[in-house]
């Protein structure tokens, strides 16, 4: 990914900052006021999904995701982005469909699995609903085995852990 354009980046962190007092309209002046190139950013499309997401704003929501999708297919933040448009839109079947690919392929990253687990409770589906949850649980707890190993292992390559 290329790095953020400078000359944007003072509107992008004032969008976030706003965001972070809970002021969404602000937000978004500073993202419409960026250079229209840096708009399509990563960084740039993220932030702008945060902003329509907080303002409920869910058709720039859509399109906004599916600008998130094109420049980074292979992060899951814009699917994910896109089912809670659809769920804002009340097409809680349709983000289901859509995002269920995407929890299965990310098998690693807890968030899709949670928000599988959101929107099959909201069409009723408890028993579907918790076993996303437990899936998302394990996600968790894979990762930070794999955290504490990793630190061990560094541990132990520097002399703080004698091997037996």
């Amino acid at each position: 990914m290329n790095p953020f354009p400078s000359r944007s980046l003072h509107r992008l962190s004032a969008a976030l900052g706003w965001l972070g007092l809970g002021d969404p309209d602000s937000a978004s002046e500073e993202l419409t006021a960026m250079d229209p190139e840096d708009k399509r950013h990563p960084w740039a499309l993220e932030a702008g999904c945060r902003v329509a997401a907080a303002r409920e704003a869910w058709q720039d929501l859509i399109e906004l995701a599916e600008g998130n999708l094109r420049a980074t297919p292979d992060r899951p933040a814009g699917w994910m982005y896109r089912a809670r448009a659809l769920q804002g839109l009340r097409k809680t079947q349709e983000a289901v469909d859509g995002l269920r690919p995407v929890a299965l392929r990310f098998d690693a990253d807890p968030e899709p699995a949670d928000q599988m687990a959101e929107l099959l409770e909201e069409l009723g589906l408890s028993g579907q609903a918790a076993e996303w949850r437990s899936e998302a649980t394990c996600r968790r707890l894979t990762a930070a085995a794999a955290e504490v190993i990793a630190k061990a292992k560094a541990e132990q390559s520097v002399g703080f852990i004698e091997e037996p």
